[in-house]
């Protein structure tokens, strides 16, 4: 957090139903632990419900470069 300034925290897969329980906790630390803790506005949120995380982001993981390059993967899978 002091690093990357970062805007938003996402808890996910066992940690969905334990959010409110958490949270509290959790943003006790950030305003304790970070620099600017005080005057931060991080959001706490629950990722949406996936039920296969980690297939999902392989997928997106392996996908990246069609997206970034779409013209490539054109010419490769034609000439597959």
């Amino acid at each position: 957090m002091n690093v990357v300034d970062v805007g938003e925290i996402v808890l996910g897969t066992g940690f969905i139903p334990l959010i409110d329980l958490l949270r509290p906790g959790i943003e006790d630390q950030l305003r304790t632990r970070t620099l600017a803790g005080p005057w931060s506005s991080t959001v706490l949120r629950a990722a949406p419900v996936d039920p296969a995380p980690a297939a999902t982001g392989g997928a997106i993981r392996a996908l990246d470069w069609v997206v970034r390059e779409p013209a490539s993967w054109i010419w490769t899978a034609s000439t597959a």
